[in-house]
């Protein structure tokens, strides 16, 4: 009796690791922001890389815009380790920093990612700068 029940307990323990195996895990993302995107679309796709040669840009000879950048640029340095210099000059590899979103809301902003950049368009400077924290 002791070797049935033996057997028994191997074969159930067996099954569940066979079963654990064979399930796909799924992942969610928590999305703690506040407040929460009115909405939010999530694509597949390769990701963008931040790195050395990153650069924040903003527009030229808009100050208020060139503030944010270098907040943001002073930000992921304290965060990372990483230096991203600020520039008016686009380029592929950036953080692309505008405000001419047109929207009823002047803090309104889209943030839209992809392998070579990050854009973040705000309604108003206020805007922009609430993209950045996000």
């Amino acid at each position: 009796m002791n070797t049935s029940k033996t057997i028994a307990y191997c074969l159930v323990m067996a099954l569940l690791a066979f079963a654990s195996c064979n399930k796909k895990q799924v992942s969610t993302a928590d999305y703690e922001i506040i407040p929460l995107p009115q909405k939010i679309e999530t694509k597949v796709g390769s990701p963008f890389i931040l790195n050395t040669s990153t650069k924040i840009v903003y527009p030229k000879a808009n100050e208020d815009l060139q503030r944010i950048a270098n907040f943001l640029s002073n930000y992921i340095k304290f965060s990372t380790g990483v230096a991203i210099a600020t520039t008016d000059e686009e380029s592929d590899n950036s953080i692309l920093l505008q405000s001419d979103l047109s929207h009823d809301n002047a803090e309104a902003y889209t943030l839209t990612v992809n392998n070579k950049q990050i854009v973040i368009n705000g309604a108003s400077a206020s805007g922009t700068f609430y993209g950045v924290q996000t």
